[in-house]
């Protein structure tokens, strides 16, 4: 069985995940923080980010696993997961680079809004195939 959406979704969202964390283990060795963040403020941005971005995506790529095994529409599905990608990478611009260097929060809530509205759609559209 392909499953070609959830496949480029996860190996995208794999990427973005993989990227934070490189920055973290080179700021870590450029800092010597071995343990927790050093009091660094922006090592502090870095973990924060890594970490929302690993609270959100077990669920986001689940539920569209599920869609997909489903057989639920590609095009409305592709709308979805390429709005995750996006918010995703949304998310961690607005809280690395928006917030501390321009004081500017729209990066961040966009990026949650697209990471939300997915996650919200997707849950609404998994109880409807469920209860047909």
């Amino acid at each position: 069985m392909s499953l070609p959406l959830t496949s480029l979704t996860t190996a995208l969202l794999m990427m973005g995940y993989m990227a934070l964390t490189v920055r973290i283990m080179l700021l870590r060795r450029q800092h010597n923080i071995s343990l927790m963040d050093g009091d660094n403020p922006h090592f502090q941005r870095l973990l924060r980010a890594q970490g929302n971005f690993a609270e959100y995506m077990p669920f986001a790529l689940l539920a569209l696993l599920l869609l997909e095994l489903q057989g639920a529409a590609f095009l409305p599905l592709s709308l979805l997961a390429a709005t995750l990608v996006v918010g995703r990478a949304s998310h961690a611009y607005g809280l690395l680079i928006g917030e501390p260097n321009y004081k500017d929060f729209r990066g961040r809530v966009f990026g949650m809004v697209c990471t939300w509205t997915p996650l919200g759609i997707m849950a609404v559209w998994l109880c409807l195939i469920s209860l047909v």
